[in-house]
């Protein structure tokens, strides 16, 4: 009986064994291959992006009058609010657009020209507004800042898409007046592990401060929440339409 019972054990042993080892294999199969996080070369060009025309975007533009800034430096550039009501259209994409029109995402370089840019696009409508889990804060239009891939975060390779040299920033930092969120709040904070380009909020209102975005943030048909109603084209030159 003994050895019966120690060769019906072995058997039962074997079986389970077999078993737990094919359930195994077949969740981690189930798991598939582990997605590579999008990423920016060091043009801020992106790899496998859909790139849309004014005409063929998904989405309505509304394009802007070109509004003339003396810099510093004595140069006249202009520049461009590209309004998207329904937004859907992301960094990668509002890059390739604005290089479309003749120019590139908007770059500063002083507070003269960060308080001229936000004070195009200070009403509201160029802001969204998240909800409560999120406290309410606002994310405003793209601008030219990006990280290219192996930058080290959070804070490390910011560069601009003109090629212009990084000499100047304005990131938002925890505990300025328009920030109500409890959460810190110092940026660029790449708090989803994926935040490398950049455009002007988020705090509680429509404010000059930067954030950093996700690459992807605001795509048309995103299953994940958020967007960017605006984008601020720069002209070295006067563009007509």
């Amino acid at each position: 009986m003994k050895t019966i019972m120690y060769g019906v054990r072995g058997v039962l042993l074997l079986t389970f064994l077999v078993l737990n080892t094919s359930c195994k294999l077949q969740t981690k199969q189930d798991d598939g291959p582990q997605k590579t996080p999008p990423s920016l070369n060091s043009k801020g060009a992106s790899k496998g992006e859909a790139i849309y025309t004014f005409k063929d975007a998904p989405v309505p533009i509304e394009r802007g009058e070109s509004i003339a800034f003396k810099l510093p430096n004595g140069e006249t550039h202009w520049y461009e609010v590209v309004y998207l009501p329904e937004m859907g259209i992301n960094w990668v994409q509002a890059k390739s657009l604005a290089e479309l029109a003749g120019g590139y995402l908007v770059t500063i370089h002083s507070d003269l020209e960060n308080e001229f840019v936000f004070n195009l696009i200070k009403d509201k409508k160029y802001w969204y507004q998240w909800d409560d889990s999120h406290n309410g804060v606002m994310s405003g239009p793209f601008i030219g800042a990006f990280q290219p891939l192996g930058a080290k975060e959070p804070d490390g390779g910011w560069q601009w898409v003109s090629g212009e040299e990084w000499t100047y920033t304005n990131w938002c930092k925890d505990g300025v007046k328009e920030d109500r969120d409890p959460r810190p709040n110092d940026q660029p904070n790449d708090a989803t592990g994926n935040q490398n380009v950049g455009a002007f909020g988020e705090v509680n209102e429509p404010v000059g401060y930067w954030g950093d975005f996700p690459q992807r943030f605001g795509s048309f048909n995103d299953s994940h929440p958020g967007g960017v109603y605006a984008f601020i084209i720069e002209y070295n030159t006067k563009k007509t339409q």
